[in-house]
């Protein structure tokens, strides 16, 4: 458990350093590009990519984190071509092409921007088979660097064409729109190459020199061999006939049910530039750009580690909890019920502290961030007003990802059809509201992100009538066990079981319960609310004043935080020690 720890920890610095690379990247880069090369990139491109990658590799992720076997590390024969076979079964998507230019550079940009996707793909059987030994470190050096060599392919090659004197700027200024299109179609291969062959080069030096015994009449490969696909020989359920594959036909099948909801995820996750695109003027459209990039970091350096270590959590502590009901011990099945109850409430708690600050602190300072971050001409348009809009959205994003991430890790196949058709119901909702807020009520981008943000809450409310209904099935199951038993002991141990998930299930529990710290929040929103109206953030010295207020406002919300929520504080520390 310590390794979980550790590898979370891992990823979120990664996030961190390579989020602002990528940030740094951006702004360098918009001294050599026009409005419309970043418009091109950052949407058409980068949603042509992610599109690809998601449906092409992202339910056969989650697919072998449910798998019952853990992949032990390369020291002992397991499940490990499986991985290599079963990646086999999606190749990229074709891609619709409407929208971006259709002359021969942007389709030759398509072209890289797919071939890029199709290398970063040769290395997902190694990323798989990394991700179930737990080798974090790997992932978080390789990514870093595959990142770091994205960025300074990119600066390098519009600087390149800077100085060369080929874009409409003239020599050493804006590149045209083909070569810097271009530039970042290239700096993607770049990272996709990085990617590749490092997990290759990696795994093969793991192992070239593993040497493993055969089992039975089966002769198994050694050595590097481990790595390449090849029909699998086991044991069928009885043990005593065997079964051939050369695809897991139970992972292949789990596989395909991830795809079809995760289609309806991807359209949920891109909808609001879908809805932008459909409805709202240019000018507009770049107000919520700018928007989203800046309110989604945080999202992206904290919670997306946080959702992904926490889906790997539970899916080794709890997925094969019922299937083994009756082999394992009986006070080994309630303790990790318990300790992934403990983890998800523990978060939940703290997302909903952090989403105190957003309200309090991020509505009143949104148009001083866009001002120091971007211009006066963002930070006089609608921007803030949209930003301000985000600071709702972002906790409804942070709680819906570890919601949905314990769903995810042991729901079976059934509601997982079941959450795909709410996802079809949520698109509809999200669309019409959005639509409704944007044509009718007039409110442009706002409208973007209120739709956005009722379709987190209908998602949110699937995900914990799942996690209640789970959880109150593991207590029916323990108290039919004990149905006429007469050991009182055993007896008391299930009713404190009993009461511990009835309290962590209570969603009053959630939520500070001290009138203290409602109080001080408020009172810190009313006081940065006063700050942004009387002083303002129009001159060096106003912002440097409507700062001083906001920090002095900060530390006494932490220090209310500190004393009122000490028992949240012990917990997390004594769940921290017992995963050690």
């Amino acid at each position: 458990m310590s390794t979980f720890l550790k590898g979370a920890g891992q990823l979120m610095a990664l996030n961190v350093w390579s989020r602002l690379l990528t940030f740094a990247l951006n702004q360098f880069a918009l001294r050599f590009i026009t409005r419309s090369v970043l418009g091109i990139v950052s949407m058409e491109m980068e949603l042509l990519l992610a599109t690809v990658l998601f449906l092409a590799r992202e339910c056969i992720r989650m697919a072998l984190l449910r798998s019952e076997s853990t992949l032990p590390p390369p020291t002992t024969e397991s499940h490990k071509t499986t991985i290599m076979t079963v990646q086999t079964i999606h190749a990229p998507p074709k891609t619709n092409q409407s929208g971006i230019p259709s002359n021969r550079i942007w389709n030759f940009a398509i072209l890289i921007f797919l071939g890029a996707a199709l290398v970063e793909l040769i290395s997902e059987p190694f990323y798989s088979l990394g991700v179930n030994n737990l080798y974090f470190s790997v992932r978080v050096r390789i990514e870093g660097a595959a990142v770091l060599f994205k960025c300074f392919v990119a600066i390098g090659l519009l600087k390149w064409a800077s100085a060369r004197g080929g874009g409409s700027g003239g020599g050493g200024g804006v590149v045209s729109e083909e070569e810097g299109v271009l530039a970042f179609a290239w700096s993607q291969m770049a990272y996709a190459f990085v990617l590749a062959v490092s997990y290759v080069l990696v795994f093969l030096a793991k192992y070239r020199n593993v040497m493993v015994e055969s089992k039975g009449q089966q002769k198994l490969p050694q050595g590097i061999s481990l790595l390449l696909p090849r029909v699998i020989e086991e044991a069928d359920g009885n043990g005593v006939d065997r079964r051939r594959y050369f695809i897991d036909p139970t992972l292949s099948g789990l596989a395909w049910t991830f795809a079809k909801q995760g289609l309806f995820k991807h359209f949920l996750t891109e909808g609001d530039k879908i809805l932008s695109v459909t409805f709202i003027t240019a000018a507009i459209q770049g107000d919520y750009s700018l928007v989203e990039k800046y309110g989604s970091i945080v999202a992206r350096l904290l919670f997306q580690p946080i959702e992904e270590m926490s889906r790997v959590f539970f899916s080794k502590t709890l997925s094969s909890l019922k299937s083994n009901a009756d082999n394992r011990d009986k006070t080994t099945r309630k303790q990790d019920s318990l300790k992934a109850l403990t983890l998800l409430t523990i978060v939940l708690r703290l997302y909903i502290l952090l989403s105190l600050y957003f309200l309090a602190f991020g509505t009143n300072y949104t148009a001083l961030l866009i001002d120091l971050l971007a211009s006066r001409t963002f930070s006089t348009g609608s921007a803030p007003s949209v930003f301000n809009a985000y600071m709702l959205y972002i906790p409804l994003l942070a709680v819906n990802g570890v919601t949905e991430a314990f769903l995810q890790s042991v729901a079976p196949e059934s509601v997982l059809m079941k959450q795909s058709y709410w996802m079809a119901v949520c698109w509809v909702v999200f669309f019409a509201t959005g639509w409704f807020g944007i044509s009718v009520a007039g409110l442009a981008g706002v409208g973007v992100v209120l739709a956005n943000s009722l379709n987190m809450a209908m998602r949110i409310w699937f995900a914990w009538g799942f996690v209640r209904g789970y959880f109150e099935g593991v207590v029916r199951r323990e108290e039919e066990m004990k149905e006429g038993d007469r050991n009182t002991e055993e007896t008391k141990d299930v009713v404190k079981f009993k009461k511990d998930v009835e309290r962590l299930l209570d969603v009053s529990s959630l939520v500070p319960k001290s009138i203290v710290v409602w109080a001080v929040f408020g009172a810190a929103w009313a006081v940065t609310y006063t700050s942004n109206e009387t002083i303002g953030w129009q001159t060096l010295t106003a912002k440097a004043q409507h700062i001083s207020v906001g920090v002095l406002m900060f530390l006494v919300t932490t220090i209310s935080i500190y004393f009122t929520e000490k028992q949240l504080l012990i917990q997390v520390k004594q769940f921290y020690k017992s995963m050690k």
